[in-house]
């Protein structure tokens, strides 16, 4: 029974390679093979190659990782813009900003607070439990103890827990 385990590298040392195709090997699982006798060096640069292919294939995967997150930003900053530019209201913003916040970090919790400008005090414009719903709350209701601790933070101080200005600004 083959049982392929992509961790595993191993090269087949064969006295007998008439018997078998390279295919063969290849599709059994080898990542290559030699035929005895053989010469120390031969070893040699087939470990290193199998190496720096290891390598390669670790640079490529961690940059199709950078890729796809860099897609999954660009796709919320997109869908995030469009509502914007059509000016929905703040609680659909909001609870847009949590549902791509969440999914970013891969949390099931988040909330978002806002500062509307007439009342002047931090509320809380969407909050999620841990099963993944989003609620809207107005004013004063705050739904989790993070998000109080984060409102009553504001409050004391007076100040921004996080801006978002462009730095020309």
């Amino acid at each position: 029974v083959h049982v392929h385990n992509p961790v595993l590298t191993f090269i087949i040392m064969t006295g007998h390679a008439a018997e078998h195709s390279y295919s063969e090997i290849i599709e059994a699982g080898a990542a290559d093979y030699l035929t005895k006798p053989f010469e120390i060096s031969e070893l040699q640069a087939k470990i290193q190659r199998l190496e720096r292919e290891r390598r390669i294939t670790n640079l490529l995967k961690s940059s199709n990782e950078a890729l796809a997150r860099e897609s999954q930003l660009n796709a919320a900053m997109a869908e995030l813009s469009t509502a914007l530019i059509a000016s929905v209201p703040v609680e659909q913003i909001s609870s847009l900003v949590l549902k791509n916040a969440k999914e970013l970090t891969s949390s099931s919790r988040g909330c978002v607070l806002g500062m509307p400008h007439r009342h002047g005090e931090l509320s809380l414009t969407a909050a999620s439990d841990a099963l993944d719903t989003i609620s809207d709350f107005q004013g004063d209701s705050v739904g989790c103890a993070r998000c109080q601790s984060l409102r009553d933070l504001f409050l004391k101080d007076r100040r921004p827990l996080l801006e978002n200005r462009p730095e020309s600004a």
